[in-house]
């Protein structure tokens, strides 16, 4: 059964390279041509405008938390709560490290960030 096989294996092979050796329909110029029409032009504005984005996300980001430092008098560790609002029933967050930051995005939710200080502990 393999030696019918290998004759099989054998047949296809001369089939094939005899279709390989026949001229194609289209001539390559021709074809090319036809698939260059039929692709669309590709622009290379959209990854200027892309790095144009994430540059203003990057200002955002940075001019949000400097605002966010200056609003809360530059650590949120030092910012002591008001009379009023250590006897309410609000939340009323524990002393924050110096590389942490509070953000309430509404009345109930505090968001925190941690800012990497590079020490390794």
């Amino acid at each position: 059964m393999s030696h019918r096989n290998d004759q099989e294996m054998d047949r296809f092979e001369q089939e094939f390279r005899r279709w390989g050796k026949r001229p194609p329909l289209t001539p390559p110029d021709v074809a090319g041509r036809r698939i260059a029409a039929r692709l669309k032009p590709v622009c290379t504005v959209l990854p200027i405008w892309r790095m144009a984005a994430a540059a203003a996300a990057v200002v955002l980001l940075v001019c949000g938390t400097w605002a966010g430092l200056k609003f809360t008098g530059g650590s949120a560790s030092h910012s002591v709560p008001d009379a009023a609002a250590a006897h309410s029933t609000e939340f009323v967050p524990p002393p924050l490290d110096e590389n942490v930051v509070l953000w309430w995005l509404d009345d109930e939710t505090p968001v925190y960030f941690v800012l990497n200080t590079g020490d390794a502990g």
